[in-house]
């Protein structure tokens, strides 16, 4: 949960301390409020799908298993298992890896009257899309990107401060990718743009670059767009394309010498048609420079649930919004979702062809993992 650079330094040339302290512990607080309106929509999806009830009654279970009894979604079930297991709503044993409602808490989960169903209710007012997201727990299905409420909007404002105030630091620890995005004529894709804040960030920091972005939703392109124009960017411009085609449809074979993969990778449908695509659009050396939220190395439900500062949050928001993308428009995939182990992300690289994969940041004066970030990049 992101305090910027810039507040850091007002913080270090003489502001009071206990107003950066008051500034950390508001920052918190969001944090909680944030985690607890994700809650909410999947603590109703549990009582009204009768989640709550068939755990009670069959008491210990896996995700499997609690998928098969209530004939619902596998992957949803799962996810949403580990964000109410992060959150304290349920508990899971790691060695039979089973979940369950603790005693004592099982009547308040399953009971018609009290705080759960007042909760129920309260979230109707404020979730426009839990009908969407309900019929996908049902049907298996994702939910269109463009059809969730004001989610790109959403991205752009969290997201924004972090490209402005980090995103520099990040790429200057690692001198190579330094190299590659400063030298001149060096050509940079910017994969899942949404809105135009990476983009031009990128634009700006490499003026001797140039700066393609490239989103499948046309909406954010065309918000890039007047983006890039208000900026006075002549080295940016972004396309509409799916990034599991987008190379090999636009001729783009060897052309790049990075390609940006920010907050955005998880989402998609098809992870490893969007590797080999950009595996296909690198020049020889080329990397993927891939920021993506905090999770273990592993990517098992105990090394997952281990990660505590940012497993309550993001799992919140891979049960509403990241799942749901990663389930549409190509029946029979999925996203790799926010609390994916590194491992994935690096068995995909490795089995498409690049040469090496690693973490990176860590000596950053800005430590991507205090932030909730974890940095990575594969070289072809």
């Amino acid at each position: 949960w992101h305090i910027t650079k810039h507040q850091k330094m007002r913080a270090n040339i003489g502001e009071k301390e206990e107003e950066f302290s008051a500034l950390e512990t508001f920052q918190e607080k969001m944090k909680d409020i944030v985690t607890g309106t994700l809650l909410l929509s999947s603590i109703r999806l549990g009582k009204e799908l009768g989640l709550f009830e068939s755990m009670v009654r069959i008491g210990p279970a896996t995700s499997t298993d609690l998928a098969e009894i209530t004939g619902l979604s596998k992957r949803y079930i799962h996810e949403w298992c580990i964000q109410l297991t992060a959150n304290g709503v349920i508990e899971y044993n790691a060695e039979s890896d089973q979940f369950f409602v603790p005693l004592g808490i099982d009547k308040v989960l399953t009971s018609e009257f009290g705080i759960v169903p007042m909760m129920c209710c309260l979230s109707e007012n404020h979730t426009p899309q839990y009908k969407m997201l309900k019929n996908a727990f049902n049907e298996d299905t994702g939910i269109y990107w463009g059809d969730m409420v004001a989610a790109a909007k959403c991205a752009n404002a969290f997201f924004k401060p972090v490209y402005e105030n980090m995103l520099q630091t990040w790429i200057e620890s690692e001198p190579t990718l330094r190299q590659a995005m400063s030298k001149e004529g060096a050509h940079i894709a910017d994969i899942g743009c949404g809105f135009g804040a990476s983009t031009c960030r990128l634009a700006s920091l490499s003026p001797n670059a140039r700066v393609l972005g490239v989103d499948f939703h046309p909406e954010s392109v065309e918000k890039t767009m007047e983006l890039i124009f208000s900026s006075n960017l002549n080295n940016a411009s972004a396309i509409v394309a799916n990034a599991g085609i987008w190379a090999e449809k636009n001729n783009y074979a060897g052309c790049f010498d990075v390609i940006c993969f920010f907050d955005c990778y998880h989402d998609m449908p098809d992870p490893e048609s969007v590797a080999h695509q950009a595996f296909h659009a690198l020049k020889p050396g080329g990397m993927v420079f891939l920021i993506e939220p905090l999770s273990s190395y592993g990517d098992t439900t105990r090394e997952k649930l281990k990660i505590s500062s940012t497993v309550p949050l993001y799992s919140g928001f891979n049960v509403c919004f990241c799942t749901p993308c990663g389930k549409c428009c190509m029946p029979g995939k999925e996203g790799l979702g926010t609390t994916a182990g590194t491992s994935r992300y690096e068995e995909i690289f490795f089995q498409t062809g690049f040469a090496s994969f690693k973490t990176f940041g860590r000596d950053s004066s800005i430590s991507p993992s205090d932030q909730g970030f974890r940095l990575m990049l594969a070289i072809k």
